[in-house]
């Protein structure tokens, strides 16, 4: 399978395995003496973004602001203390917050040598007290669900939790863990990615097929056209699985997505029957019988044009994988 394993930092982490970077002899684990019940003297914590986040992603803000309320809800369950922050974008000399969140198109401060996963977001293990100001980034260009996780996951480490701690539903280094349904989104996925490969393949025989037509090659074109349908018809049959299995998880956008897919491969389907019949017409010198099929075929061309199928990775980040 081709697909970017997605890395939720401290430090960048190894696939399936939680701090495989040696934080502490590294010595990016922070740790001074104000003592371990909360790291954050001073509450509330203040928040600001860098400079070029602050006119960056649309719709950024808002999803920070979810990552920072859903901790003042849990952290004491999962920290063992209380936290409380103050939102401040417009913060004028950064040196006075006390986090800075960076949107970057590269994480480049917990990077490890060796490994080629994709590290989307960092952020230090605060486990005593809290330095003057800790950074976390967050990679930019994923979904708006993936990078509401990947805050929560950084935000979750500023609290001192690592990569076993719960909610594993956040903090793990574990894709399998942090996206619900994972294994199905990943099927689905996978059988899109072959899917596409099969619609290429039918395409291009529907376009010797009209090669061979306008040649008029019959028996040719009949040909062309009976594979390419084959091809479409097969597609049809997975995309519509495919999409049943994208409404039982309700991955609504890989829904519509799939959906438009599917009545793609349904009318250039249909298109590739009637064409083949129409080529079969004209061999046996049934002209006016050609003819019908020709315009029907047509119509269904026509209604295939309405429909888009979208790359591979459109439908990852639909089902909340990129």
């Amino acid at each position: 399978m081709n697909r970017r394993t997605l890395l939720l930092s401290v430090g960048a982490v190894c696939a399936g395995a939680a701090g495989c970077t040696e934080l502490e002899e590294a010595g990016e684990r922070i740790s001074a003496a104000t003592g371990p019940d909360r790291p954050w003297a001073n509450l509330p914590v203040t928040v600001t973004l860098d400079d070029q986040t602050e006119d960056g992603r649309e719709g950024f803000e808002e999803l920070l602001r979810q990552g920072m309320a859903y901790w003042e809800d849990h952290s004491e369950e999962y920290a063992g203390y209380e936290i409380k922050y103050t939102f401040d974008p417009d913060l004028d000399d950064h040196e006075d917050a006390d986090i800075v969140v960076e949107l970057v198109e590269d994480v480049q401060t917990c990077s490890v040598e060796g490994h080629d996963q994709e590290a989307v977001g960092c952020a230090p293990v605060i486990t005593d007290s809290a330095p003057d100001t800790a950074t976390v980034e967050i990679k930019d260009g994923f979904s708006d669900d993936l990078t509401l996780v990947t805050i929560k996951h950084e935000f979750g480490h500023t609290l001192g939790l690592g990569h076993d701690d719960e909610p594993q539903e956040i903090m793990s280094s574990d894709p399998a863990d942090r996206i619900p349904d994972y294994e199905t989104r990943v099927n689905i996925h996978e059988r899109y990615r072959e899917t596409v490969g099969r619609i290429n393949e039918g395409t291009s025989r529907f376009n010797e097929g009209i090669e061979y037509g306008t040649d008029r090659e019959w028996e040719a074109a009949q040909e062309q056209f009976e594979k390419a349908t084959e091809h479409y018809d097969w597609a049809h049959t997975e995309l519509s699985e495919m999409r049943d299995d994208a409404e039982a998880i309700e991955a609504d956008g890989a829904v519509e997505l799939l959906t438009e897919a599917e009545n793609f491969t349904r009318y250039y389907g249909e298109a590739g029957k009637l064409f083949a019949q129409e080529a079969r017409a004209r061999a046996d010198g049934d002209h006016i019988e050609a003819e019908q099929y020709q315009n029907e075929a047509r119509e269904a061309v026509e209604a295939a044009r309405e429909y888009d199928v979208e790359v591979g990775y459109t439908l990852a980040e639909a089902l909340g994988l990129q």
